[in-house]
């Protein structure tokens, strides 16, 4: 990869790579866009198969953050840290990797960067006496996962507030909990509005469903009844959307590459089928609904979907 060249593709603003030798810490954060105010986008933990695999990841999101944060008219920019880490990501349990999609529309009301300086500054306090004895070697009653997100915190407080994080794939608020230790430039800890239960997947599915209705009102379709929808990924969000589509009628075909997440939806959601999740953008549907991870919608799969002139 050439880095530079990436960056001006993509019309990035900066990389900033962030290593702790104390936890491991390795973790790529990507401010696409400043135009509009501090870049805002999650926090993602992931398996990457390449460092070149995280780059990417992290600058696509970041991208796509500024356009987001945008039309849902939030005075904040584009950006996105991602941690890579394949051990922890692979062992983590199953409430750890609790969070699949990050929302914007909560953010203006639960973050209050200046109201929380003066928390934070306490907590960097406390992190250094909870980290290390007084000799200063590490305190091993703090869990690695525990230590990188701190170390990402003293990452992210020396951008001062050039971007701000949040819940992402792999992330939980416990996580969160843990950068606030030492900077105030994060939101969805805990006890916030977006660090409750599923409510950011639970919104981001409402969001999508909205889009799919508004959408074939433009076409002149008044309801979503008998309509055949693919949704490939039934994740917290796809399956919420399922739920939502189930309700106005659709005709659902879904697609995940865990196969007791397709049994489940077949037996909830009466009338769906099962289809490839390689090929499901292939399915004859009038809607397509990506909710896996990203990267689905490739020249090679637009041009498939291009095809179908009545695909959406």
């Amino acid at each position: 990869m050439q880095l530079w060249q990436e960056m001006e593709r993509e019309g990035m603003e900066e990389l900033n790579f962030c290593h702790d030798a104390v936890s491991g810490l390795r973790a790529v954060i990507a401010i696409h866009s400043t135009a509009l105010g501090p870049a805002l986008g999650g926090c993602r933990y992931w398996t990457y198969t390449s460092e070149e695999e995280a780059v990417r990841d992290a600058v696509k999101l970041a991208k796509g953050m500024t356009y987001k944060n945008a039309i849902s008219g939030l005075p904040y920019g584009g950006g996105k840290v991602v941690i890579w880490d394949g051990s922890f990501a692979r062992n983590a349990k199953p409430d750890e990797v609790s969070c699949e999609s990050q929302s914007v529309e909560h953010v203006a009301g639960d973050l209050k960067i200046e109201q929380q300086e003066s928390l934070a500054s306490e907590g960097r306090i406390v992190a250094q006496e909870v980290s290390h004895h007084i000799d200063g070697s590490p305190d091993t009653d703090v869990s690695r996962r525990a230590q990188r997100f701190r170390a990402l915190g003293r990452c992210l407080e020396r951008l001062h507030g050039r971007y701000v994080t949040g819940l992402d794939l792999g992330t939980t608020a416990t996580d969160m909990d843990q950068i606030r230790m030492e900077t105030a430039h994060v939101t969805d800890t805990t006890g916030s509005l977006g660090a409750q239960n599923d409510f950011t997947a639970e919104m981001t599915a409402y969001g999508v469903h909205i889009g799919i209705v508004t959408s074939l009102r433009q076409q002149g379709i008044a309801s979503l009844q008998g309509i055949p929808v693919a949704v490939q990924g039934l994740g917290k969000v796809g399956y919420a959307l399922c739920r939502y589509l189930h309700a106005a009628g659709a005709r659902l075909i879904v697609a995940d590459v865990v196969p007791d997440r397709v049994q489940r939806a077949l037996v909830q959601f009466s009338g769906a089928i099962s289809a490839d999740p390689a090929h499901i953008h292939a399915a004859d549907c009038k809607v397509f609904a990506p909710c896996a991870l990203g990267g689905v919608l490739t020249p090679a799969t637009f041009i498939r979907i291009r095809d179908d002139e009545w695909k959406l």
